[in-house]
């Protein structure tokens, strides 16, 4: 597996952040994004806009045939990014991520196609109230070894139904089974749809996905 590649992987940068230490790792193929030692994100360096993990791979998989814009909780590697920007240049394609140092290392170290995108500063629960609508809404967001806490509260899933025109989709870390049915009842109850859940092999990630009323 590429994870078991890393030991021999050389440091490239390292920040100790309010958000928990970043480090990023190179190889002659690879950069590894690791957030609390934990591998966040995976770039090939001859294909950047290649997605390495299945979850990503489910993701676009599980997007409409046709939309016009998306707005992402979370850059991480910018993994998705890259992807649609190369197949979808003129999508409208908006990022909220909080940690400053992510920003910066995607212009300098995760940005090799120079793609353009609207990336904003600021806590996302707190963002989305100022947020136009979007066809996808996507959530994927990584806090202390799990998800944050807002993705466990009813206010979020209300500033999502907002926006949101087409679907939504919360890439979860829960940390046991009630933590995911506790997120399934609070879209469901929010959205009033059901709610469709995806689990990947050897991963602590399940991807929830809502095609809102709107999109029917």
């Amino acid at each position: 597996m590429l994870i078991e590649r890393l030991p021999q992987a050389q440091l490239k940068a390292y920040r100790q952040t309010p958000f928990g230490p970043l480090a990023i790792y190179e190889d002659n193929d690879y950069l590894w994004l690791c957030q609390d030692q934990q591998v966040q994100s995976l770039m090939a360096k001859s294909r950047p806009d290649k997605l390495l993990f299945s979850y990503q791979q489910a993701i676009v998989e599980c997007l409409p045939r046709e939309f016009n814009s998306l707005l992402e909780l979370g850059l991480g590697g910018a993994n998705l990014l890259r992807y649609l920007l190369s197949r979808h240049p003129h999508l409208n394609y908006r990022c909220i991520e909080q940690n400053p140092v992510l920003i910066d290392w995607f212009e300098q170290f995760f940005n090799p196609l120079q793609q353009n995108a609207e990336i904003v500063c600021q806590d996302a629960m707190l963002a989305l109230s100022l947020q136009k609508p979007c066809d996808i809404l996507l959530a994927d967001l990584y806090d202390d070894y799990g998800s944050p806490r807002f993705l466990f509260s009813h206010e979020f899933y209300q500033a999502c139904q907002t926006i949101v025109c087409k679907q939504l989709m919360i890439n979860l870390l829960p940390a046991n089974a009630q933590q995911l049915t506790q997120v399934t009842m609070l879209i469901e109850n929010t959205f009033n749809c059901p709610v469709e859940t995806m689990a990947f092999a050897g991963l602590r990630n399940r991807l929830l996905i809502v095609h809102t009323r709107r999109a029917q």
